[in-house]
């Protein structure tokens, strides 16, 4: 459709129309649109269009929902910020434990878990097999965790926590329990059921939204 492009980041912004994103990425029903500024015409603003294809199965029922711009904007910078404050915290518990970020996920995987494989373990990190053997040899270096082959298959080789990997996950799930809990400490419980029934809508949004890019 013709009109000008405003942006070509994951797609384009027409002063005109939309431009059909789907044709470019194989999903369908996605546009980006620029329109007139409903108290000012003539002065555009930018609005966001998701026409989300929603199947029926008696009919094929098509239901945009249009997003402000300064929403979008805002909820960019909250997340980008709630990003870098995970990170920080992250980098600290990592000098705190000293264990690279990497490793400590790792080792909390064995919280509650007797045993593990290491092919268990790039499943829950979604890892390369490649990558859990580094990891792994470097906990097993640090005698966190030790093997032993399994009795069911020779080929296997369980992993779990020695004594000074259990109490190192004890004290990493107290940190990051008391951290966590502090957290929430600073809003109401009507406030915290609004505040985690939030989060699982966003955490069910950004899976549905990844699953569109796969």
């Amino acid at each position: 459709m013709a009109g000008e492009p405003l942006t070509g980041r994951g797609g384009f912004v027409w002063l005109s129309g939309g431009y059909d994103f789907g044709q470019a990425t194989g999903q369908p029903l996605r546009w980006l649109f620029v329109t007139d500024h409903p108290k000012n015409p003539g002065e555009k603003d930018l609005t966001i269009q998701w026409a989300l294809s929603i199947v029926h199965s008696m009919n094929n029922i098509e239901t945009p929902i249009t997003i402000p711009a300064r929403e979008v904007l805002d909820f960019q910078g909250l997340i980008d910020s709630l990003f870098l404050c995970c990170q920080e915290r992250m980098q600290y518990q990592s000098e705190r434990f000293g264990l690279p970020e990497a490793e400590l996920r790792c080792l909390l995987q064995f919280q509650n878990e007797r045993y593990l494989t290491a092919k268990a373990l790039a499943g829950r990190l979604n890892v390369a097999k490649s990558r859990i053997t580094k990891l792994v040899a470097g906990l097993l270096g640090r005698r966190l965790l030790e093997q032993s082959g399994d009795p069911a298959d020779s080929r296997v080789k369980l992993l779990r926590l020695t004594a000074a990997g259990e109490g190192l996950v004890v004290e990493i799930v107290s940190f990051r329990r008391e951290l966590h809990g502090k957290v929430l400490g600073q809003f109401s419980p009507e406030q915290r059921s609004l505040l985690l029934n939030g989060l699982s809508q966003l955490k069910r949004s950004m899976e549905s939204v990844k699953e569109m890019l796969i």
